[in-house]
């Protein structure tokens, strides 16, 4: 069965084999939005594929779409944090809230140093800034050095804040960007990376996601989920209300999720069905006011010999 695409956007169709005679199938659709006065509109351009490998798309590298279903949607945030007003601060909170459930807040710092005090080593007085890039660069990870040799925190080696003794600590910089129930007060503390836009690829993190039955492990559809387990939203509804803080000097943003809907259009034989697509990503990127939203639609069939069958993508109402 292949994939016959209606739209002018990126789509693709996954498909897996299980058992002799059965597939369990994916269909991905990519849309790019620009925004249009207070609205957002499909943009001429259309940068955010689809691929069933890992690829490197307009914000860096992603996972690829050979998935049948995950556990959520998936939500990212691209951008900076920016104090109200342009007026330097120490820190700040940046959220993302859409209507529906969904919230998520991280604390964003100005430089902090470890300094020795009496009695060991405390964070040091953040630096005021009014600018600081929304990147894994700037949560908890890094690389340090013991007895030359390079050790790497695996959950993201390209950040800051990973020491292996206090002594390499002293005046070197903590992350920041923190969970905000999750802070780093001592030299040793071992958070998790607060990350807002998606997993590196091969990212240990998915391991959090299993579960242990029987013995062995048990894949959960979460560990198939591209973004970090707290950027992931149980429902995104079409025309959802979002509000972004901390993002813009301007103060929150509000703005409306397109009401674009998708469906699936299947025949096997004499069988028709119609499935509608929902959606599985959302990025806001918004240093360039634009959005990515991906809608998916799963299914299975058994493979009857000789039967015609037909998945067509189409937009609707």
């Amino acid at each position: 069965m292949e994939l016959t695409n209606h739209t002018r956007f990126p789509a693709g169709l996954a498909r897996m084999v299980y058992g002799d005679d059965r597939i369990a199938a994916s269909a991905l659709v990519r849309v790019t939005y620009a925004r249009e006065g207070r609205d957002f509109v499909a943009a001429a351009a259309q940068p955010w594929i689809v691929s069933m490998s890992p690829w490197e798309g307009p914000r860096g590298w992603m996972e690829g779409d050979l998935i049948f279903r995950k556990g959520g949607a998936d939500v990212f945030l691209f951008g900076e944090a920016q104090a109200e007003g342009s007026r330097p601060t120490t820190h700040l909170e940046v959220g993302v809230e859409i209507a529906g459930g969904f919230s998520r807040r991280v604390l964003v710092h100005g430089r902090r140093l470890w300094r020795r005090r009496l009695g060991g080593l405390v964070p040091g007085a953040p630096e005021p800034f009014t600018s600081l890039p929304l990147t894994l660069a700037n949560a908890f990870g890094g690389v340090d050095r013991y007895d030359d040799l390079a050790i790497a925190w695996p959950e993201n080696p390209g950040g800051t804040g990973f020491y292996v003794d206090e002594a390499s600590a002293v005046d070197r910089p903590l992350p920041a960007i923190e969970e905000i129930d999750q802070p780093v007060t001592r030299w040793s503390d071992r958070p998790p990376p607060a990350g807002l836009g998606p997993l590196p690829v091969g990212s240990p993190l998915r391991a959090r996601h299993l579960e242990i039955e029987g013995g062995r492990p048990k894949l959960r559809p979460r560990c198939f989920n591209a973004a970090f387990a707290p950027m992931i939203a149980d429902m995104i509804e079409p025309g959802a209300a979002v509000r972004l803080s901390g993002v813009s000097p301007r103060g929150p943003l509000h703005l409306e999720l397109p009401r674009r809907c998708f469906a699936l259009r299947l025949r096997f034989g004499g069988e028709r069905h119609e499935l509608p697509l929902h959606i599985d990503q959302v990025a806001f990127c918004v240093d360039d006011e634009a959005l990515m939203i991906a809608y998916r639609s799963s299914f299975r069939y058994v493979v009857v010999p000789l039967q015609e069958r037909a998945c067509e993508l189409v937009e609707v109402p």
